[in-house]
């Protein structure tokens, strides 16, 4: 097994200069996301563009770059896995509008904010079947069946998203949610690498692990970030995502028998501004934004840890990617 290959320290500072480290793997993804659509579709140009320019550090693709690059590995099937990745990252979102309302959809600048319920259902369909045509197509049985395994999960995550859930267990419903909807693209990614590069099953379970810890921190983040942004926070309850402060704080307040005033406010068919101020001073109360932070730690802590098997080689810039991707400000 051969060792990573030597990396300029000074140049991996910034999510910015990891992303310039692999820029020719995000370079011929991006390709590969165009050429592998083959057929014109309406609408789905507007949606490659947004793929390709909506993130300068797509994450997904960088993991997965990172971890081929343990094993020398940056050969064809690698710019093509890294486009299924990012087809199956924009499918979740494309199918989770379904559950939007027309008056947050107006509010939305986002390119998605053109189409209506069916056209984003048909679209993500029709991404997910040419991610299995494009697996297919490069004869690898086991990518073929990590990517089958994350779309698996996947599904299941959007399912348990819009489940009911008990509220004494409600910060494990939401790590559940995300350790399948959101986290399984990342472990994907850092298993199809080793796979990739040739790696023994060990190893490969060592990065899988790896991946999923990461992606579920950065989801964490992405949490904290939402519950903190009065306008994003009131748009995610009127959707019903899953959050995890908000889970974390229905958990502690059933535990507390204190839940009936945050229930009150839940019910309500519009939650108002003086609301989301009650809400943000039960968060203050619990602490729930010190506990999420600290859980972000843990994940941060938990990959590293789960590259300890990388023994022959150096996964130094595996962990610099994570403490840039989680370290709280």
């Amino acid at each position: 097994m051969s060792k990573s290959p030597t990396v300029e320290n000074a140049s991996l500072e910034t999510l910015a200069g990891i992303a310039q480290f692999v820029e020719n793997e995000l370079d011929q993804s991006k390709k590969a996301i165009q050429s592998n659509l083959e057929i014109y579709v309406p609408f789905l140009q507007e949606v490659i563009e947004y793929i390709n320019t909506t993130s300068k550090s797509p994450l997904r693709s960088i993991t997965l770059a990172l971890s081929a690059r343990l094993f020398s590995y940056s050969g064809e099937m690698l710019p093509h896995v890294s486009s299924v990745l990012e087809y199956l990252n924009t499918a979740t979102a494309l199918h989770q509008k379904i559950v939007m309302t027309e008056e947050f959809r107006r509010q939305q600048k986002e390119m998605l904010s053109i189409w209506g319920n069916e056209a984003s259902v048909l679209l993500g369909d029709y991404l997910l079947s040419i991610s299995f045509k494009t697996m297919t197509r490069l004869g690898n049985f086991p990518l073929l069946e990590i990517i089958a395994q994350a779309t698996q999960s996947i599904a299941r995550g959007q399912v348990l998203s819009i489940s009911p859930f008990s509220w004494d267990s409600a910060e494990s419903h939401a790590l559940e949610v995300i350790q399948n909807k959101k986290a399984s693209l990342y472990k994907a990614a850092a298993k199809s690498g080793a796979v990739l590069g040739g790696a023994d099953p060990e190893v490969q379970q060592a990065l899988s692990q790896y991946g999923l810890n990461l992606g579920v921190g950065i989801q964490l983040k992405k949490d904290l970030a939402i519950v903190n942004d009065p306008h994003l926070f009131l748009s995610s309850l009127k959707i019903g995502h899953t959050l995890f402060p908000l889970c974390r704080l229905m958990e502690e307040m059933q535990l507390q028998n204190q839940q009936d005033a945050l229930k009150q406010i839940l019910d309500r068919d519009e939650i108002s501004e003086h609301d989301l101020q009650k809400i943000s001073s039960f968060f203050k109360q619990y602490q729930i934004f010190d506990y999420t932070r600290f859980q972000v730690n843990q994940y941060l802590q938990k990959s590293r840890e789960a590259l300890v098997p990388l023994k022959e080689m150096d996964p130094s810039i595996l962990h610099k990617l994570a403490q840039l991707a989680l370290e709280m400000e």
